[in-house]
């Protein structure tokens, strides 16, 4: 609201948000994508940015023309991805979840920001895993400072990292879904500002 104001735009987003966080929630706990809210989810969105394109004529959404483009290169380009690295490791390496989710994600943030937002996901998903393989590797251990219930959090945490970052994580699933989602947002909201940072770098 802070910085799209009462508005139809508003309503996109909060929308998108509330789909992104029942996604998070179904990819953590089943290791799925409902194609329902991947795929259903970009062909409603892309009819909000229509009505809002011609009807309320509101600057704070992306142009449908842009918000196409976004849908159609991030998926072919992770669809391509995905079918490359089958053919050459045998497994899958991206799920069909994934690659739809980005597609749903294209389609609110426009070409090219998606990939501004995969890069950003790709960066959280490493440093995720960077700190989580420490943790198992040092085995921390709190739990003198843990209540009885935290104790039980905290065991349960250490075993689920213990687990997908042994010796056979990269042939376990990984829901990298909430890494695209915290990527896509930060993009919706600061990718302009990131963009302006790396640049004065330059």
């Amino acid at each position: 609201y802070m910085k799209f104001g009462l508005s139809f735009a508003s309503f996109i987003y909060f929308f998108w948000i509330e789909v992104l966080i029942a996604i998070t929630f179904i990819d953590l706990k089943y290791y799925i994508i409902p194609d329902s809210m991947s795929l259903g989810g970009a062909a409603v969105f892309f009819c909000f940015i229509l009505l809002n394109k011609f009807f309320f004529n509101n600057l704070h959404t992306i142009d449908p023309i842009k918000s196409l483009l976004g849908f159609v290169s991030s998926f072919g380009v992770f669809f391509l991805l995905a079918w490359i690295y089958k053919k050459i490791a045998g497994i899958e390496g991206l799920g069909g979840g994934d690659i739809k989710l980005v597609g749903l994600n294209g389609v609110i943030l426009g070409f090219p920001n998606v990939f501004i937002s995969i890069f950003i996901a790709s960066i959280i998903a490493l440093i995720w895993h960077f700190f989580a393989k420490l943790l198992v590797f040092l085995n921390i251990d709190f739990q003198f400072e843990l209540s009885d219930e935290e104790k039980k959090v905290h065991s349960e945490l250490t075993s689920w990292l213990s687990e997908y970052e042994g010796k056979n994580a990269f042939q376990k699933p990984f829901p990298f879904g909430p890494h695209l989602i915290l990527g896509a947002i930060i993009t919706q909201f600061y990718g302009n500002n990131l963009i302006d940072w790396y640049l004065n770098l330059l």
